[in-house]
């Protein structure tokens, strides 16, 4: 209702194009389904890096890199848009998956908690902390970005509501204690009403600004685990229709300065925004794909993709 109110088009019926966070990525920036990839199954087996190396060299940010836009990425803690070696800036907040994951491993936390009790540095390695530091601090960097002069492109992947819910409704960090005593339901409706402060403020700020308006997409990639799918042991064959809703249906939201979103739909999915927004901008003439939704079997089988289109939308589609 707040986006509505401010002039923003949401697709009410809009779902992602592959269930997991880097295929649904890759696909969206590279404005273009991944099932190509299907091809090298047998070499690629359950590497992420062909993918991987789509979120760091994309369609999008050549087209608007050679459109002369400066490339700002502001990544979360996840490896996969923590960096962009091919954007122009990078903004990461806190340590790497990797680096967070071996340190705290290690005596190197206990260490620094006795030598510098309430240090940035020891604090860095307690997860809560880098989190609940870094999700404020996007949102800072994002309004920033967006004050620069010359035409630029920020993309920001910021994990709210997604797990931990760390954050109260307010936005306060919870300690580890803490958040595992709440109901996770309760934490990720607490956790939700922050990210809705997080984006109003957000909104408001980029709107406020005088001169001209920027193009706004707020998009997320991907739906929570039903229940029965967060172990990880269930093949996606075996899904329910509604479960196949709960995980591909997305936030999908965009913000045109003219408000003219005649090529705009309440179905339209994350393959087809930026062709739809490099068509309306830069005159490309790209078809409109046809929406469809993939799934793989399991995370053995990630190349795996097969058609759940119809499973989604009840055979609408």
């Amino acid at each position: 209702d707040l986006l509505r109110s401010r002039g923003f088009y949401v697709a009410g019926d809009s779902h992602s194009n592959y269930l997991k966070t880097a295929t649904s990525l890759a696909s969206s920036l590279s404005l273009d389904y991944i099932n190509f990839l299907s091809a090298r199954k047998d070499e690629y087996g359950i590497a992420w890096q062909p993918i991987y190396g789509m979120l760091g060299d994309h369609r999008l940010g050549r087209f608007l890199k050679g459109a002369g836009y400066t490339y700002v990425q502001i990544g979360s803690w996840w490896r996969g848009t923590q960096h962009n070696p091919f954007a122009d800036e990078n903004h990461s907040f806190g340590l790497s998956e990797f680096d967070w994951q071996f340190g705290r491993k290690t005596l190197l936390p206990q260490l620094l908690a006795a030598a510098l009790s309430d240090s940035g540095a020891a604090a860095q390695l307690r997860w809560e902390y880098g989190q609940c530091q870094r999700v404020p601090r996007q949102i800072e960097q994002i309004k920033a970005s967006g004050g620069r002069a010359g035409p630029v492109f920020v993309f920001a992947h910021i994990l709210v509501p997604h797990e931990p819910y760390l954050f109260d409704a307010a936005g306060r960090c919870l300690s580890l204690a803490e958040a595992a005593a709440r109901d996770p339901e309760a934490g990720y409706l607490a956790q939700l009403r922050y990210a809705n402060l997080l984006l109003a403020d957000l909104v408001e700020g980029l709107l406020a600004r005088p001169g001209r308006k920027p193009v706004i997409v707020l998009q997320a990639d991907e739906g929570p685990f039903p229940t029965r799918y967060r172990s990880g042991d269930l093949s996606w064959h075996e899904a329910e229709p509604a479960e196949l809703r709960m995980k591909t249906g997305i936030l999908n939201a965009y913000y045109f300065p003219d408000q003219d979103y005649a090529t705009l739909d309440g179905a339209i999915s994350p393959v087809n925004s930026f062709r739809m927004i490099l068509n309306k901008y830069f005159g490309t003439g790209l078809e409109r794909l046809p929406d469809r939704i993939y799934a793989s079997p399991d995370a053995f089988q990630i190349y795996d993709f097969f058609d759940v289109t119809d499973l989604v939308h009840g055979g609408a589609h």
